[in-house]
């Protein structure tokens, strides 16, 4: 029987499926199978590869690595006005962006929420990493919680895919000295992708034709 990080038993069903697809796992084999192949092995050879001895280490594993009801960073009121954060037991620490806040332990042992606090070993507190950007952050997060706000986000995509794109052509550092250099650079390879994009239409209307 795995245990968590508290030594709470966990009971984990192991990986003993059937053989057969599943209609959904059907529908998923048809439209990534070219493009997820070590996926679909696994998921093929599973039986021959994974033996019980390896499913009870991934069980461990998982169970050690299991949130198990606790309290996650969301739990946590953060105010960057007075730069503090409150705990759900209602204990207040200063924050600094960019650093890591630790509770007070002896507050941490008394609170009775702490088996859903904390899951760090007796004698010390629970932490809280705060990110330099933690508050665009949270702002984003309770953008993406409304349809309204994904709609909105959405928008964002034509432009990001593309630069994604463009910086796996060249890179995330700049290769020269100066702007005009680099703003160059930028545009040549940016005029090498729309190319490329452009014979790739070109082809399929071909192969259409």
């Amino acid at each position: 029987m795995a245990r968590s990080k508290r030594g709470e038993p966990i009971a984990i069903s192991r990986w003993y499926r059937s053989e057969q697809y599943t209609r959904l796992e059907e529908r998923m084999a048809k439209r990534s199978r070219k493009t997820r192949r070590l996926f679909w092995f696994l998921r093929d050879h599973r039986l021959e590869l994974f033996d019980n001895e390896f499913r009870a280490e991934l069980e461990t594993w998982v169970a050690r690595n299991a949130n198990n009801g606790a309290f996650t960073n969301a739990g946590f009121r953060l105010n960057l006005r007075d730069m503090t954060i409150t705990c759900p037991g209602g204990r207040h620490e200063r924050i600094q962006p960019g650093t890591v806040v630790e509770f007070e332990r002896e507050q941490c042992e008394r609170c009775p929420l702490r088996p859903q606090g904390t899951m760090a070993s007796p004698g010390c507190g629970r932490t809280v990493s705060i990110t330099r950007d933690d508050k665009q952050q949270r702002r984003l997060r309770k953008l993406v919680a409304t349809s309204k706000g994904r709609a909105r986000l959405r928008l964002r995509t034509g432009a990001e895919h593309r630069l994604a794109h463009l910086v796996r052509r060249q890179g995330r550092r700049a290769r020269y000295l100066g702007v005009r250099k680099n703003l160059f650079d930028v545009r040549r390879a940016s005029a090498v992708r729309n190319l490329e994009a452009a014979q790739r239409n070109d082809d399929g209307v071909r192969s259409v034709a």
